[in-house]
């Protein structure tokens, strides 16, 4: 299990490495705003899925895998909707936003295609 979950800090580490590069590629650039209703939508949006994390405990392999599965899937389900909320919004899915959504829903649908992989 202490193997796994090094595997999965590394793992996230890459994330955090992703994300960073993403930032990197906006430095500089101009960005659109989002109107501000959407945004508090968004983030009431997030504040309700934190408060709903629940860690269990794990105690195999599989409920392990089953449960950062979960979690990354409900992730992938709360990007979805946010960016479909800003589609809605905008009239439009040609926006930076909705482009820069659409790369982390790609990079997250990989990723959890991996975690099925490993789970096996």
């Amino acid at each position: 299990m202490r193997i796994m979950i090094q595997i999965m800090i590394s793992r996230l580490s890459q994330d955090i490495a992703y994300y960073e590069n993403i930032v990197k590629e906006l430095e500089g650039k101009e960005i659109e705003p989002i109107d501000f209703g959407i945004y508090d939508t968004i983030a009431s949006l997030i504040n309700q899925f934190v408060r709903t994390l629940v860690v269990p405990i794990c105690k195999s392999k599989k409920e392990f895998f089953n449960f950062v599965i979960e979690n990354e899937s409900a992730v992938l389900a709360l990007s979805v909707d946010i960016q479909g909320r800003l589609a809605q919004a905008e009239g439009r899915s040609d926006s930076q936003t909705y482009t820069i959504l659409s790369k982390l829903i790609l990079h997250k649908r990989f990723k959890i295609q991996e975690l099925e992989y490993y789970k096996e």
